[in-house]
């Protein structure tokens, strides 16, 4: 399975994400979420109504590989126990300079209204209870890089979210298509 090397600051804490691998965590509404790997899906069309259309998600998660989602057989057996992941979802026909940020917001992807993006933490229990999810309140996401998935250039960028129980996390990622 691939693996990614990025650069992360969390917390004022410089981390270096060797592989997504190495132990590096953060928390957000009393959950941790120890990175593992990263990856994307692109649509030319929503995964959510109330952004623009042409919409990436991006996301951190707490399993390898990312793509696919978690398998006992893939990940070590996280899928048998806990895990946690960060989605960001940027609508990108509503900023076409990318040297701007992406506005994030909490949208309801039903009713708006909408922002430039929308980004969330998920917590899965390992009793198999509902998944517990947290979305940001305010923050910015930056897509550093025009990504391929059909040349496999990743989307690389930087993220400075806050969510609603008050975490706060910013960092960097480098993640490769599930496409």
């Amino acid at each position: 399975m691939r693996h990614l090397t990025s650069c992360g600051l969390v917390h004022g804490i410089v981390l270096l994400l060797a592989g997504c691998g190495d132990g590096t965590s953060f928390s957000v509404n009393h959950h941790s979420l120890k990175l593992a790997d990263q990856g994307y899906v692109h649509r030319s069309s929503y995964f959510c109504d109330k952004l623009a259309p042409d919409q990436i998600q991006v996301s951190l998660t707490d399993y390898a590989p990312t793509c696919g989602g978690p398998t006992a057989a893939t990940d070590g057996g996280v899928a048998t126990g806990a895990h946690s992941k960060v989605d960001f979802t940027l609508g990108l026909s509503g900023n076409p300079n990318r040297s701007k940020a992406f506005e994030i917001k909490d949208v309801d992807c039903t009713n708006g209204p909408g922002a430039g993006g929308t980004a969330s933490f998920t917590y899965y229990p390992a009793d198999g209870a509902a998944a517990e999810v947290t979305k940001a309140t305010s923050g910015s996401v930056l897509l550093s890089r025009d990504f391929d998935p059909a040349t496999i250039t990743p989307a690389t960028g930087t993220f400075d979210l806050t969510f609603a129980d008050g975490s706060h996390i910013t960092g960097a990622y480098n993640a490769l298509s599930c496409n």
